[in-house]
């Protein structure tokens, strides 16, 4: 092994035993939303259906992270938007919801951004939200103006999370990464939250919300509804288990806007925690890169992270440099993106010679790593680092020295045979007795060549 290669084993080993840090508290995030109703149509619609709603404006107002619940309408809802329009007030679609079954969830940027009437900016649609001007509202067959509509107003204060193995205590060496949100309302009696996760080594087993700043580890005090992502749901008193100084539901949400508390996603590989995130505090990565090179096999040295040391792959449906990611849902799951914390610059090693970048992704908004302009990727099927079981159709892993040429292969030289003269026979010079068998034996040569012709004429001849 060469001492390239083992400086870059011993720097990935680093990496992943090195325990992030944190920065202060994050800034708490408003929450708007609120009920839906048919009566809040217009005109009113009467229907037994209801819902309820929630959208958190990130604090650059880059992203909108909304959560979408119903149920009872009179069929399939077939659209759902957010529209601008004060109470009672009908108005125009500004952003689409990912329409479907409950609860509907995603994250939305000026991308998705549409403009009507005297909303012509997605900065002037977060302005909206703000000023209570924008409604939820989810159309039916039977009622294609929408059969329930909600106002967003203020609604309470939102926590985020970032999940990943490298906040576990002790670390996870995991491609699993996951995102949380928390909206406490204003009252204090409800927390909603949504939670994201994409590459875990299996099915989620539990989740929960436990007690614990961050690198410490604290018991259960809330129960999330583990399974698929995404995982949705809402949180009362009676939810509330006790753990350590957090003996009641008011000391636990006090515990979250104070940032001791945080996520955590269990599988049966990782019964103690797969990803966590803490509440409402930005983790820091370990100081060093994010992505390093590593000599697998016969392939050279390929582009690995640098906090697990599995290998990344590009999908050649990406478009280089066009901020967007063409894998998504089960796809996602499958190659799960290598994300940063927002706002983290991403470094290589000195293997590592073309740009890297990010991307905030518009389905969940977690920022992921580019490299040359193409989204990063694990492949959910690559269990120790080494492994290279994503190079697939459509999937390449990203080479950054090709493997060295074989040696040619050089075909052994052709035997050389003597001169035809050097193979007569050599007979004793100066001895002329040879000379007489020589010509005794040319001449019993040519007496059985007569004889034979002789036996053969006489043979035609009967």
């Amino acid at each position: 092994m060469t001492r390239t290669r083992v400086a870059l084993i011993v720097a990935a080993l680093a990496l992943m035993a090195v325990p992030a840090t944190a920065s202060a508290v994050d800034p708490t995030q408003p929450a708007y939303g609120g009920p839906l109703t048919g009566a809040q149509e217009n005109p009113a619609v009467v229907t037994t259906a209801t819902g309820q709603g929630t959208a958190v404006i990130s604090a650059d107002g880059s992203t909108i992270t909304y959560i979408v619940t119903y149920s009872g309408l009179s069929g399939t809802a077939n659209a759902a938007h957010i529209h601008a329009g004060a109470a009672g007030a009908n108005g125009g679609v500004i952003l689409p919801l990912t329409v479907g079954p409950s609860p509907m969830t995603g994250t939305l940027t000026a991308a998705n951004f549409t403009a009507s009437g005297s909303v012509t900016t997605f900065a002037e649609a977060v302005a909206a939200i703000r000023a209570g001007t924008t409604y939820f509202n989810i159309h039916t067959t039977a009622h294609a103006g929408g059969e329930i509509r909600g106002q967003l107003v203020a609604a309470g204060d939102a926590y985020f999370a970032d999940l990943n193995g490298g906040q576990e205590n002790p670390p996870v060496a995991t491609a699993a990464t996951g995102k949380g949100l928390v909206v406490i309302s204003a009252d204090a009696g409800t927390i909603t939250y949504l939670v994201t996760h994409s590459g875990l080594s299996g099915a989620a087993n539990a989740a929960h919300i436990h007690t614990g700043a961050v690198g410490s580890n604290g018991g259960v005090i809330l129960p999330l509804a583990a399974g698929a992502s995404p995982m949705v749901g809402t949180l009362t008193s009676t939810n509330f288990a006790a753990s350590g100084s957090v003996t009641t539901f008011a000391g636990a949400v006090a515990a979250i806007r104070a940032g001791t508390t945080y996520f955590n996603i269990h599988t049966t590989a990782h019964a103690g925690g797969e990803i966590r995130g803490q509440i409402g505090v930005t983790v820091a990565a370990p100081a060093g890169p994010v992505v390093l090179g590593k000599v697998i096999g016969s392939h050279g040295t390929l582009m690995v992270a640098a906090s697990n040391g599995m290998t990344l792959y590009t999908f050649t449906k990406d478009v280089a440099g066009n901020g967007k990611s063409a894998c998504t849902g089960g796809c996602l799951t499958a190659w799960p993106a290598l994300t940063v914390p927002a706002g983290t610059t991403p470094t290589g090693d000195a293997t590592v010679t073309g740009a890297l970048g990010t991307i905030v992704r518009a389905d969940n908004g977690q920022t992921q790593v580019t490299y040359k302009g193409l989204p990063l990727y694990f492949f959910q099927n690559d269990k120790a680092p080494g492994d290279t079981k994503g190079i697939y159709t459509n999937w390449e892993a990203v080479v950054l020295v090709a493997p060295a040429a074989p040696e040619p292969t050089v075909a052994p030289p052709a035997p050389t045979l003597p001169p035809t003269s050097s193979l007569a026979p050599v007979l004793p010079a100066g001895d002329g007795n040879w000379s007489g068998v020589l010509a005794l034996m040319g001449l019993l040569a040519l007496t059985g060549s007569l004889a034979w012709l002789g036996r053969r004429r006489t043979s035609e001849s009967r």
